[in-house]
């Protein structure tokens, strides 16, 4: 590959006159950038925006920065509308977007403000972020802007949040099987740190209160978001409480998870059990039965990030929650409960 060295020799002009030839600038004459804008033509040049984003502290790059995406995330595909919300924010904004792709480990070695420094970014979503990562703790100080998405630390005013209301979403999927006369609902989890995981427990456990049903800690498991965790915790689950009738799983793939489980187990959904997952995921709506869930939009989540994100590089703004709408997908996994309680 060409570099501004190549173009150097060519036309015998110094590093200083290449480089503000290639960038436009208007101290250098056009048959000086005529010159060596054809030589960097013939020699297939092509320039390093990265390394051009690193001299200048006028960039206009903004990062996408996911925590751990899980093995199974291209069965959920809800990462990817995700990006296409951001990048058609940031692009209708003339910002550029940066993916970058961390694991916990990354977390605890680089501080958040180093992780951007070192790529030079403006400003910064984040996606993935649990409750006890490192990044949360640098946020409340960070010098970069950031917006988070699915992460809301109660009780603290310093987050750029765009979430659902998942509290309430939950409350409304556990509530649509109480009023199919279910009393005896299992709820499957994906873990205890990520905030949308924390909401949905709550939600589960609200619905219950406000029907008067008892809060049963047999018949709450965690999967890890995971469809073959899923599986696993349903299969024990009924081995061991063959009086449910419904199950409330904090994920649709997790919900698939179940479902298969269900049948391996000669329990058909819904007439034996009913089943409600979270998120709409593609695959919800072909499945067999078709899945209950609660549909929120991760496009309009990714898009709205980064409209805030352009906000906040623009003008100096109080901290704010976005929160945008879900709905209940009512389908064929749900039926009601003929069983005695």
């Amino acid at each position: 590959m060409a570099k501004i060295d190549d173009i150097m020799k060519m036309t015998g002009f110094s590093r200083t006159a290449v480089s503000k030839a290639l960038n436009d600038k208007d101290d250098i004459s056009e048959a000086t950038k005529k010159i060596i804008r054809d030589a960097a033509r013939e020699l297939n040049y092509i320039p390093n925006i990265n390394a051009r984003n690193l001299r200048s502290k006028n960039n206009n790059v903004i990062a996408l920065i996911i925590s751990s995406p899980s093995a199974e995330s291209e069965k959920t595909n809800t990462l990817y509308p995700l990006l296409m919300g951001v990048n058609k924010a940031m692009a209708a904004q003339q910002y550029e977007l940066a993916l970058y792709i961390i694991d916990s480990k990354d977390q605890a070695a680089k501080s958040y403000v180093a992780f951007c420094r070192e790529r030079n970014v403006k400003g910064a979503i984040l996606v993935g972020i649990k409750t006890d990562d490192d990044y949360i703790k640098q946020l409340k100080n960070s010098e970069i802007p950031y917006v988070l998405i699915d992460v809301d630390i109660r009780g603290t005013d310093h987050m750029n949040v765009v979430k659902i209301d998942d509290v309430t979403a939950a409350f409304e999927a556990t509530e649509h099987l109480i009023d199919h006369n279910h009393k005896n609902i299992a709820f499957i989890n994906g873990g205890k740190t990520a905030t949308v995981a924390i909401d949905r427990w709550e939600g589960y456990q609200k619905a219950l209160a406000e029907h008067g049903l008892p809060l049963q800690h047999d018949y709450v498991k965690i999967a890890d978001f995971s469809e073959e965790k899923a599986y696993a915790v349903t299969k024990a689950l009924f081995k061991q409480h063959p009086e449910l009738t419904a199950v409330f799983c904090a994920s649709d793939l997790m919900a698939l998870g179940t479902m298969k489980a269900l049948d391996d187990l000669e329990l058909d959904v819904p007439r034996d059990v009913s089943v409600v997952g979270f998120d709409d995921i593609p695959l919800a709506s072909y499945v067999k039965p078709a899945l209950t869930t609660i549909n929120q939009s991760f496009f309009e989540k990714g898009n709205k990030a980064a409209d805030l994100i352009a906000s906040l590089l623009k003008e100096s703004q109080d901290k704010k929650i976005i929160t945008l709408p879900h709905k209940l997908m009512r389908r064929n996994s749900v039926a009601h409960n003929k069983r005695s309680a």
